[in-house]
């Protein structure tokens, strides 16, 4: 089995085991393949360091990699995160990944010359659980869970008076040092966030999924004091049998 850091050119190869991965497990979720090369592509992945994948022949059949960005002097984060091609699990190739990704990930969080807590984490979803326990196996534990919540169209909107002196407006690129700088201030005491760059912030708008036309602005005079970035993933909707408009950053 051929084992490489992965390349822009092994995308749909990836996409591929991607999918495979979501629908042996339920995942409510259709990964498009730009957002493949998006995060290939992000500005603070380094592909040769940061990827590692297994290949039998031309296919690939595992994949991990570590997204780490500079925490800003607060703390340091790497997430690991990797998929096993259903029909080569349980045979340990998920485990060995996996200690590949921690042996980087704490690598690189060494390597940080600033004095600030330092972390490794993964995500996975809830009913995952033979991942939960590799990744209990290497000393991670569960700190935290994520909500998803639904509201119907069709029910009652609620009502809100507007506010004086702040008007609702459209997102506006012109804005995007100051929607920035707002974000990052309003998320600076949030559970285990950390500043976003101007450049990883721009791969976000740039990136699929995002609306930006269906995006807004809460303006005191030029000020921004509030944002509300949305998103629309189109790919999900067969699956899932409605159509979603997400409310991402709030």
């Amino acid at each position: 089995m051929d084992i490489r850091p992965v390349t822009l050119e092994d995308a749909p190869g990836l996409h591929a085991l991607t999918r495979r991965w979501e629908v042996f497990w339920d995942a409510p979720l259709v990964t498009p393949l730009h957002e493949i090369e998006e995060e290939l592509t992000a500005p603070f992945m380094d592909l040769d360091r940061h990827t590692r994948a297994y290949f039998e022949g031309d296919r690939m059949v595992a994949y991990g990699r570590i997204w780490y960005r500079p925490g800003g002097g607060i703390q340091e984060r790497a997430y690991i995160q990797g998929f096993v091609d259903p029909e080569y699990r349980g045979r340990g190739i998920g485990r060995e990944l996996v200690a590949a990704q921690v042996d980087r990930g704490t690598e690189i969080l060494r390597s940080v010359e600033a004095d600030v807590p330092r972390f490794l984490r993964a995500d996975e979803w809830e009913w995952v659980e033979e991942n939960h326990r590799m990744y209990r196996r290497f000393g991670l534990e569960v700190v935290r869970y994520f909500t998803e919540m639904v509201k119907k169209l069709d029910d009652e909107m609620v009502s809100v008076d507007p506010i004086q002196g702040v008007d609702i407006v459209p997102y506006d690129r012109s804005m995007d040092r100051s929607v920035l700088d707002a974000l990052n201030s309003s998320f600076a005491d949030h559970w285990g966030s950390t500043p976003t760059d101007m450049e990883a912030f721009q791969h976000r708008l740039d990136g699929g999924g995002t609306r930006l036309d269906l995006s807004f602005l809460a303006l005191h005079g030029e000020e921004v004091v509030g944002v509300c970035l949305n998103a629309h993933f189109p790919e999900d909707e067969e699956l899932l049998g409605r159509r979603d408009g997400w409310v991402e950053s709030l």
